[in-house]
């Protein structure tokens, strides 16, 4: 009987061992925990005996014989690693070497989670008892390597765990970043070839092997010894997603590889988009090759990609400073993406939008833009059910509190990405139940790869609800942009809209992009705080000759650039509106540049209730003859009318002023208001319902002073509308009774 036979741990040691195996993480943590409580102690106190160091010493130093061949060599191998077991731990107090036997034992085993509860604590106690990789590697070939077994599948499989195991647990316990007594060049080597070997065996291993390679050979001093072993694991042409990981990896840490990355490498000619589409295989778990990848691209070594979108939005990111680094490969590597997961099917679009959440949170801000392309837009815009949608909100909040945390990319959110898309997030979601039998087959393929999220799905639909109360995000992230950033923002708007006139075909990205611009400067919340530029350009020739349906868009513009014409604020925006129209009339600009304060004051005479409506009347007045200028030039049909228009309400202005101001009291005998009312009213019938409503509220603020030739005009209005309206309902009439009489 062996001396760790004859001195076993107590019943309530051993249990220990059968609780590592235990599927619960928490009973294998409580397992650990007990376990190197019992053995710290002994392994303390112990004191190994002068013979058992003396023999560990005289089995280090005795070499393998280098001629030997084939089985003799072999078998050289396994007495050099058995004598060197046994000699290790005859200097271990027997528990310890009981525990350390029984812990590498247990690595290859297929039971239940056995392999991660023997490693962990394997990994402990190997940090306790200051083991080297020698005797570690010693202890895998006699326990693991070299047991006899049946040699079928199922046996090749589970000593091939047992190795990958015990190099977790190598790394884990830290020894080879030990200086003093660590791991050589020659051991770093061994073990990064030990897990090459694994990988190359057995296609499912190779992802995780690769992934404790990367890790060896990060942190150890003898890194180039690493990476020897790994570079000639790399084969010359890359058929696995595994190997592209590989390969990228190398590349990033200075080797030559055969197919470094690039721009041309990541076409769609090349077969690096075609690798990237095996990665998802492991969804909703991220591939290695995602790390590696991402980490090359923004050349930040270790930048790592959290595997899932619930540690992805708690990790803590910085952005890169666009100033110190260059990063060519970011635009190519998403634009594979955008061209290859993006548009296969529900799970592999959930990964690229992962990605997508994750660059935009770490690239730097000026090659965002790069991100923002059409197709991802498209996705973010339709996609308003199914599975799908719980990744699409994760990204539009991605996006906002990107934009909400830093102004500097405010201009570009605004500029790519439309108003309806931003307020999804307050927008009611529908719950992936409630999709259409179209989208059935699509979401039964996804939610077995995807729908682990339902939970976080359910807290992020109440967020959007809280939300309902807080204003449009669109306007939120207006009102970030500062003064110069709005004139940058605008002006790249401009640019971008002009390039619709070299784009003919409406389908045309160009094109697209350039409608988009003019759409964002019609917006309500930005045309009335970048009146005066935008006005500048819709109502230019380049705008008006080139884009359809310009003047219909003026007139847009107008309606939201100053919506309350009568106000202060409603005035101020048209005002500036019509200062910058290239057609402007030099009186009507020379009297809307005078504060309206300065003109009432004389005919207010000290009365602040007859300078009140005073003001109010020339608010009135300006917005009246600035609005019909505005509106009649812009249009082929009235653009005659528009001259003659702006003459009278002048004309009746200035006889209006200057009759009030030679009135002793109350109103002037002489009253123009009739030709006020008669232009107001004849503009009532013009298509534009904003012109319509400001006519409207000019005649009222002026009707305390209305005579009876105004109410009379405005009679007859009133007659002609509806005799107008019987002329077309009999016409119809007349219409109905011919195709009735056919």
């Amino acid at each position: 009987m062996s001396r760790i036979a004859r001195n076993l741990p107590p019943q309530e040691v051993l249990q220990h061992f059968t609780d590592l195996t235990s599927l619960d993480v928490a009973v294998r943590t409580t397992a650990t925990t007990s376990l190197l409580r019992h053995l710290h102690p002994l392994h303390v106190s112990h004191e190994a005996p002068a013979a058992a160091t003396a023999s560990l010493a005289t089995a280090e130093s005795r070499p393998i014989p280098s001629d030997l061949r084939g089985s003799a060599r072999d078998a050289a191998i396994k007495a050099h690693a058995s004598d060197l077991v046994t000699a290790f731990m005859a200097t271990l107090h027997p528990h310890v070497a009981y525990a350390y036997m029984r812990l590498v034992k247990g690595l290859p085993s297929s039971s239940k989670a056995a392999r991660q509860g023997f490693s962990a604590a394997l990994a402990f106690l190997l940090r306790l008892i200051r083991a080297r990789w020698q005797y570690l590697h010693a202890a895998v070939h006699v326990y693991i390597v070299a047991v006899p077994g049946t040699n079928n599948a199922q046996d090749e499989r589970d000593k091939l765990y047992g190795r990958l195991f015990a190099a977790v647990a190598a790394i884990e316990s830290g020894m080879h970043k030990v200086v003093d007594g660590g791991m050589s060049e020659a051991q770093v080597h061994e073990l990064a070839s030990m897990l090459g070997f694994v990988a190359e065996s057995k296609e499912y291993l190779r992802e995780a092997a690769y992934s404790v390679a990367f890790r060896l050979a990060d942190e150890t001093r003898h890194a180039q010894a690493a990476m020897t072993a790994l570079r000639s694991a790399l084969p010359a042409e890359l058929t696995r997603v595994d190997h592209l990981a590989l390969s990228v990896y190398l590349e990033s840490r200075g080797a030559s590889v055969p197919t470094p990355l690039t721009a041309a490498s990541l076409s769609p000619s090349s077969n690096v988009s075609d690798l990237l589409l095996q990665s998802t295989s492991v969804a909703p778990r991220m591939h290695l090759v995602w790390t590696v990848l991402l980490a090359h691209v923004l050349q930040s070594p270790k930048l790592h990609l959290p595997a899932t979108p619930g540690l992805l939005a708690a990790a803590t990111l910085t952005r890169i400073d666009a100033g110190t680094t260059d990063l060519p490969l970011l635009a190519p590597t998403w634009r594979a993406i955008d061209r290859t997961l993006l548009t296969s099917g529900p799970a592999r679009a959930a990964q690229a939008l992962h990605v997508f959440a994750f660059l935009f949170r770490v690239a730097p801000v000026e090659q965002l833009p790069a991100l923002l392309t059409p197709n991802l837009l498209r996705v973010l815009e339709k996609t308003r059910r199914g599975p799908l949608r719980t990744h699409v909100t994760r990204a539009v909040r991605v996006i906002v509190t990107a934009a909400l945390d830093d102004r500097r990319v405010v201009p570009i959110v605004l500029a790519a990405v439309k108003p309806s898309i931003l307020e999804s997030l307050r927008a009611p979601s529908r719950d992936a139940d409630d999709s259409d039998d179209s989208d059935s087959d699509s979401d039964d393929e996804y939610d077995s790869d995807v729908s682990d999220d339902e939970d976080e799905s359910d807290d992020e639909e109440e967020e959007d609800a809280e939300d309902e109360s807080a204003p449009p995000v669109y306007e939120q992230l207006l009102a970030n942009l500062t003064d110069s950033d709005l004139t940058q923002f605008i002006e790249s708007l401009i640019e971008q809209a002009r390039s619709l006139s070299d784009a003919g075909n409406v389908e045309d990205p160009k094109s697209v992009a350039a409608m988009y611009a003019l759409e964002t400067l019609l917006n309500p919340a930005l045309a009335p705080r970048g009146a005066a530029a935008i006005a500048q350009y819709l109502f230019s020739p380049a705008h008006m000759a080139a884009a359809p349906n310009a003047t219909a868009r003026t007139h847009t513009f107008l309606a939201r650039a100053a919506p309350v014409p009568e106000s202060p604020v409603g005035l101020k925006a048209l005002t500036d509106v019509y200062l910058a129209f290239p057609g402007k009339d030099a009186r009507v600009a020379k009297w809307v540049k005078k504060p309206i304060a300065a003109t009432v004051t004389a005919a207010a005479g000290g009365d602040s209730e007859r300078a009140g409506r005073a003001a109010r009347r020339e608010t009135a007045a300006r917005a009246l003859v600035m609005a019909a200028h505005l509106v009649l030039a812009t249009d082929a049909e009235t653009a005659a009318r528009a001259t003659e228009t702006v003459d009278e309400v002048v004309s009746v202005w200035q006889k209006y002023t200057k009759a009030t101001a030679a009135a002793t009291g109350g109103e002037a005998e002489i009253d123009p208001l009739d030709v006020l009312a008669d232009v107001a009213l004849e503009l009532t019938a013009n298509p534009v319902s904003w012109l319509r409503r400001l006519c409207s509220q000019s005649v009222a603020a002026f009707a305390d002073s209305m005579t009876e030739n105004v109410l009379a005009l405005m009679l007859e209005a009133l007659d002609a509308n509806h005799a107008d309206d019987d002329d077309e309902d009999e016409e119809k009439d007349a219409m109905d009774q011919s195709e009735d009489g056919r």
